[in-house]
């Protein structure tokens, strides 16, 4: 089970996925110095994390980092700027979606910690 998740300086863009908040076991989650954009998730155990965890994402918004988020999610956009976004999120979500694998498959391979063995 993955208790930490840090996906900080990876050039992620776009909003942070609503789906986060199902995960209920992360003791620490880092998503600093992105270009995320929108809104902050606020429920479960992600009203618990702070602004370092948003900290370098202007585009980021909510009670969390204490910033409004009327007209930032309200602004206007083309028909066009709106379908060239979605082609850009879809992407982002993919690379998002990688590196969240990439970490747990990294946590799962981690050898087990044996402290407390005695060697001889």
């Amino acid at each position: 089970m993955i208790e930490s998740l840090d996906l900080s300086h990876n050039k992620l863009s776009g909003q942070i996925p609503s789906q986060l908040t199902e995960l209920d076991f992360l003791s620490n989650f880092n998503l600093s110095y992105n270009n995320l954009s929108g809104p902050t998730p606020n429920a479960g155990q992600f009203a618990n994390f702070d602004e370092t965890n948003y900290r370098g994402n202007p585009g980021l918004c909510g009670p969390t980092i204490d910033k409004n988020c009327t007209g930032v999610l309200d602004s206007p956009t083309t028909e066009s700027g709106n379908r060239a976004e979605e082609d850009e999120s879809a992407v982002d979500m993919v690379s998002f979606y990688w590196s969240f694998a990439a970490s747990y498959v990294t946590l799962m391979l981690e050898p087990p910690d044996h402290e407390g063995v005695l060697k001889a």
